[in-house]
């Protein structure tokens, strides 16, 4: 079929829906966020299920957005800014600027967690590190022991053996 013959051809018309629910694959899809039914055009590729998101691409940017809009001002001036580790725990995801240590590296100057939950995190960090190296300790302790033991048990055979040998020795020699 050449481009004349397509210029020529009437224009399909669109399935209805229920004909598209009888399809196997309509090319359509239901936005979990919004809820609308769009062609999957409107979703970004994902590795699991369908072999697309599950929301639209107008809900994922409008959501990035916001989440980009991490300093809030009130009416009076004041800045806020939002702790991505707050929620998590179950505190208030923002906070006055304040109560945040400073980070030249970051875009707006400020670390991405609050000081609370920068100790916090210090604090866990440095129990499991605690745990690893007594981990790391134990082990080598049960290391050593289990040679001890081989090590005994070897001599404790080859005494076992001399000991059978000089008695053999002795029974010749008579």
């Amino acid at each position: 079929m050449g481009w004349r013959d397509a210029l020529d051809s009437s224009p399909k018309e669109a399935p209805t829906p229920e004909e598209q629910k009888d399809e196997p694959f309509s090319g359509r899809k239901t936005c979990d966020a919004c809820g609308e039914q769009k062609h999957t055009s409107y979703f970004y590729m994902a590795r699991s299920g369908d072999g697309f998101a599950r929301k639209c691409k107008q809900c994922v940017k409008s959501k990035r957005a916001v989440d980009s809009k991490r300093i809030r001002t009130d009416s009076v001036g004041r800045k806020y800014r939002y702790c991505s580790r707050c929620p998590r725990v179950g505190r208030k995801s923002y906070h006055h600027v304040s109560l945040f240590p400073k980070n030249s590296s970051s875009e707006d100057g400020y670390h991405k967690w609050c000081f609370v939950c920068c100790d916090e995190g210090d604090r866990l960090w440095r129990m499991e590190k605690n745990v690893r190296k007594r981990l790391v300790e134990n082990r080598a302790r049960l290391d050593s022991r289990i040679k001890e033991e081989k090590e005994k048990a070897s001599r404790g055979k080859k005494s076992k053996q001399l000991s059978r040998l000089s008695q053999q020795g002795r029974a010749e020699g008579r």
